[in-house]
């Protein structure tokens, strides 16, 4: 049974944190409405100083940041598709990665059955390292002591690599199971900026390269990003807004997007567009392909939805906003289609377990023992 008296004091002062945030987003709400005007001060320094100002994580304005759309109507009929990864990461046993790909699609409205897929790919360190991290060692401080030359795959490496086949999976898709004439939209989980590592240049060229894959074969595609913990709009709020803050009890350096978005928007609205500025993206992607976002309401959390600017330009946002919310309502708060790719792409406990045992088997008619590694590795959870 659990002892409620024992945390009583401890839970009055939290519902006193609870209560006080509450208050400050509050407050927060109408100075962002003054801030975010049109003819406000605080615009007018936002679309002059990204140029200048040496914080370059704070986006580019697209749109009036005192836009609030409601929800578009979404299309009667409509295809959705998603890929997700996950993998089994190495060891210090056993030097490889497994990767494992789920595709998903719907036909909404129409009488097509869905599509699910799945695969696996296995990369020993030999085809990891001459495919995609050339001459690069695994971590930026190499082992100076060690006595082996052999390069370990480390499990950044091993998520810089699912990020890439991960777009790759989700533009196969879409191609395969577009129908003519009919909206389509490809929703990935996370981000379509390309995180990769030190020396990574190969992965770097393949993602963005299948990026502007989207773009002539005319599929927008956005990048879902639950809980997302970014600072970008709120960077620009803290630089040009800190006295207001200050003078409304707010600290700027507390201010998340998401607090902001979630004081500003109501339910179902999307917020103004931006442009990230990113420097990975302001130095690799194309005009068409750069990152451009917006914030969403989703009801019980504030979500950023990343997509290229050619959807913007190519007027995709309102299929974009309105699917999405389509799909968070399926999903009962978390995008449905998104769900389903997550779970076909899980690798379980059982699935590692026989592949540690069918590995044990291959080796052991060549004459090697491996018991003792594949026990070690398969008591790690694979992590989607």
């Amino acid at each position: 049974m659990l002892q409620l008296q024992a945390i009583y004091p401890t839970l009055e002062r939290f519902a006193e944190k609870v209560a006080a945030e509450h208050k400050r987003l509050g407050e927060l709400k109408p100075l962002l409405e003054r801030l975010f005007r049109d003819d406000s001060l605080f615009v007018k320094q936002w679309r002059d100083f990204p140029e200048t100002l040496q914080s370059t994580i704070a986006p580019r304005l697209v749109e009036s940041p005192s836009k609030r759309v409601p929800c578009p109507k979404r299309p009667d009929v409509f295809t959705i598709c998603s890929a997700d990864g996950s993998q089994i990461y190495p060891d210090r046993l056993l030097n490889f990665c497994l990767l494992n790909f789920s595709q998903i699609c719907f036909h909404i409205g129409a009488s097509e059955k869905p599509a699910m897929n799945a695969y696996a790919k296995l990369y020993d360190a030999e085809t990891f390292f001459k495919n995609y991290f050339k001459g690069a060692p695994p971590k930026d401080i190499e082992d100076k002591g060690s006595e082996t030359s052999l390069m370990r795959i480390a499990n950044d490496q091993v998520n810089a690599l699912r990020q890439t086949k991960e777009l790759s999976a989700l533009l196969h898709v879409a191609k395969n199971h577009r129908v003519e004439a009919r909206p389509i939209l490809a929703i990935a989980d996370g981000t379509l900026i390309c995180w990769t590592l030190k020396n990574a240049e190969a992965l770097r060229k393949e993602f963005i390269e299948k990026l502007a894959e989207f773009r002539q074969a005319n599929i927008p595609v956005l990048a879902y990003k639950s809980l997302p913990e970014t600072e970008s709009v709120a960077k620009a709020v803290e630089c040009l807004a800190a006295d207001d803050l200050q003078r409304a009890g707010i600290r700027p350096e507390t201010l998340s997007d998401a607090e902001i978005f979630r004081a500003y928007l109501r339910k179902g609205e999307r917020s103004a567009i931006f442009q990230s500025r990113s420097d990975i993206v302001e130095k690799h992607y194309s005009n068409p392909d750069k990152v451009y976002f917006f914030y969403l309401h989703a009801g019980n959390e504030i979500a950023r939805v990343e997509f290229p600017a050619w959807c913007y330009e190519k007027g995709h946002v309102d299929l974009m906003h309105s699917v999405v919310m389509d799909d968070l309502e399926k999903g009962k708060g978390y995008p449905m289609t998104l769900m389903e790719a997550h779970e076909l792409a899980a690798v379980k406990k059982d699935d590692e377990k026989r592949f540690f045992e069918l590995l044990e088997k291959q080796c052991l008619k060549r004459g090697v023992r491996i018991s003792d590694s594949a026990k070690v590795a398969s008591k790690r959870a694979a992590i989607i």
